[in-house]
């Protein structure tokens, strides 16, 4: 599967961006119910021990921007290994516009880049009581040597192949009192336009990791 953003910057550079906090939104708890105030925006993501990384949801009509973390927040880098979460955004019109690193234990900001792959995300609705499915992901970091003085950071994101079923099923599993409630995915391997012969690559070129936000 392609990589749909990446990043890779020297460790040094990081110091200096790590000075605000990332301001993680809550997980909605397994027994949430629908509410005519608020839809969920949900995602499946598997992480390796590394820095967080989160997607920066924002609200196209009042800029406001909720932060949904790839998985659970923890005190210490841990695995996560394809976990469903959700969090809650008022009725409106929204985008993934960007995507953040940051640190596990104090929550520092390290990295925040924008999000211009135009294949994958696009503005959606989120209604009262719906369910908007982002996809399954898994991010991996690595760190090395660029040359003999310098060391760097980097970070991957992958996306993984799931029809819109698939994820429906799995998120009333986890949360069961949204079975009636409408459901949709944005990038699923059945709702994503693909241009013919290129597959299963959600229409992503090959190999061109300059045209994935990173």
């Amino acid at each position: 599967m392609n990589i749909i953003f990446r990043i890779a910057l020297p460790a040094l550079a990081l110091l200096c961006a790590a000075c605000s906090p990332v301001r993680v939104t809550p997980f909605e708890g397994h027994d949430v119910k629908p509410d005519d105030s608020f839809g969920l925006v949900s995602g499946i993501f598997s992480r390796k021990k590394s820095s967080d990384v989160a997607f920066v949801v924002r609200n196209a009509t009042t800029g406001s921007e909720y932060i949904l973390s790839f998985g659970e927040d923890t005190r210490m880098p841990q695995d996560i290994t394809n976990e469903m979460v959700a969090i809650r955004v008022p009725p409106g019109r929204y985008a993934v516009t960007e995507w953040v690193t940051f640190a596990t234990i104090t929550k520092d900001k390290l990295t925040r880049k924008a999000v211009t792959n135009p294949y994958v995300f696009k503005e959606f609705d989120v209604g009262a009581g719906t369910v908007v499915f982002l996809g399954k992901y898994a991010v991996e970091g690595s760190s090395g040597m660029s040359d003999a003085f310098t060391s760097y950071l980097a970070w991957e994101i992958h996306p993984l192949p799931i029809t819109s079923e698939e994820a429906r099923q799995r998120f009333v599993q986890t949360y069961p009192a949204f079975v009636e409630s409408a459901f949709s995915c944005l990038v699923c391997a059945d709702t994503v336009n693909r241009p013919k012969r290129v597959d299963p690559t959600y229409g992503l070129p090959a190999h061109s990791p300059k045209a994935f936000g990173g």
